[in-house]
């Protein structure tokens, strides 16, 4: 997707707007909540369930990694991914 198409996407996906995390939350809208809204707009469902599996998977590998590193057990690389 184009950036513009992103940025397109990205707005007023929840018209209601709180004050705080914890507002958000109590109304069941999430950091995840946003994305799969976004996902949503920008692909099939099919496809933004798979974007989401990936992300959760790569996501736990990365967790995993730097927990060893934080115990002293492995090294922890900083890598950076391009998300646009």
């Amino acid at each position: 997707a184009r950036c513009e198409d992103v940025q397109a996407a990205c707005q007023d996906i929840f018209p209601q707007k709180y004050s705080t995390t914890a507002e958000y939350r109590e109304h069941g809208l999430t950091c995840r909540t946003w994305v799969n809204a976004v996902l949503a707009r920008l692909t099939t469902q099919g496809r933004a369930n798979e974007i989401e599996s990936r992300i959760t998977a790569r996501s736990l590998t990365l967790g995993d990694m730097h927990a060893k590193a934080f115990l002293g057990l492995g090294e922890y690389p900083a890598t950076v991914f391009e998300t646009v």
